[in-house]
């Protein structure tokens, strides 16, 4: 008995040990993986900073804008835009605001239809992997042909033409090509000894369809994204409110001049 409870308390100071080394590795990994999320959310941080600043627009925009302030001042033309800080709010301020949320409504719309092409496409294999079962049919092909599938609309609509800005309608091919192959798949099933039923053979085909229009959908916002309207607007207010800007900013420079000199 007492050797037995000196093997039972060995094995609880071991056990306790082992406990005691894993809790401290995983304070150690949580440590080493709080640190690397600091760190590339620091690089992330610069990475920007580094696209908004160092950029050949944003430098000749700063150049535009210093020259025209210094323009506006009152040792050189003396020009100066007494208004209400609403008007340069509601014409300045609130159209970049209001397109810059259309941006990101049209980017959650598309990220929405993409999750769904991939919810129906793991349904359609899910389909086609239970009839294999039932079958006896090896599944591997049609699950080389789902992967190639998804793959396609992937590179498609990660896909930026030069010229127009637009996805490169020639990769959009693969894609068709791929969903009549799994179309013919449904087709195959028929001719099987134990094939499906008529309702399951439909349901398969509608399944399809589904995947096909919302690829069509994330297509659309692929093709267009933000509306040119949208973005040429944004752009000629981001690019003119600074230089329209300047005589208001001498404006307000020669206010805050006068009130400490009355002070």
């Amino acid at each position: 008995m007492r050797r037995r409870r000196s093997s039972l308390v060995g094995v609880d100071t071991r056990v306790k040990a082992l406990d005691l080394k894993s809790s401290e590795a995983i304070e150690a990994g949580e440590a080493v993986g709080i640190f690397e999320g600091l760190l590339a959310g620091f690089y992330l941080f610069l990475h920007g900073i580094w696209y908004q600043i160092f950029n050949l627009g944003t430098l000749i925009m700063v150049v535009v804008v210093c020259l025209t302030t210094l323009a506006s001042a009152s040792g050189v033309l003396n020009m100066e835009w007494d208004v209400s800080m609403n008007i340069v709010a509601f014409g300045c301020i609130l159209p970049s605001v209001i397109t810059i949320q259309a941006a990101n409504g049209c980017r959650n719309k598309a990220l929405g239809l993409t999750g769904d092409l991939k919810a129906h496409m793991f349904t359609v294999w899910s389909v086609f992997k239970g009839w294999c079962c039932e079958a006896g049919i090896d599944s591997n092909p049609i699950e080389d042909e789902v992967q190639t599938l998804l793959g396609a609309v992937l590179v498609y609509l990660r896909s930026k033409d030069e010229e127009t800005q637009n996805s490169e309608p020639s990769l959009a091919h693969a894609v068709y090509d791929s969903f009549q192959v799994l179309n013919q798949r449904v087709d195959a099933f028929r001719k099987c000894p134990k094939p499906p039923t008529a309702a399951e053979l439909s349901a398969q085909k509608n399944f399809l369809r589904i995947a096909l229009v919302t690829f069509e959908q994330a297509r659309a916002y692929s093709d267009y994204r933000t509306p040119r309207g949208l973005r040429l607007f944004c752009f000629v207010i981001v690019h003119i409110a600074p230089v329209f800007l300047s005589p208001y900013f001498n404006s307000y420079c020669h206010r805050q001049n006068d009130h400490h000199h009355q002070e």
